[in-house]
């Protein structure tokens, strides 16, 4: 499967819109796969979840597991 790099999307829109805000989701928390063994460690998933609200914004979009992007339509 194929999916675009952060970068990637904000150059095809940049002519249309400006970007407002760029950032990571799941530097630090694992995925969904890991859903029953994060049950089994759940002080780990709650440092790990910590982790992420405190750091995740500071890394780079590739880092995390998938990334959200808001951009304001240009006038």
């Amino acid at each position: 499967m194929f999916y675009y790099s952060s970068s990637k999307v904000e150059s095809i829109v940049k002519p249309y819109f400006s970007l407002l805000k760029m950032k990571p989701i799941g530097v630090f928390i694992p995925p969904s796969y890991l859903e029953e063994k994060m049950k089994k460690h759940k002080m780990l998933f709650t440092i790990l979840q910590k982790m992420e609200k405190l750091f995740a914004k500071n890394f780079n979009t590739e880092y995390g597991d998938h990334y959200i992007i808001a951009f304001e339509k240009k006038q």
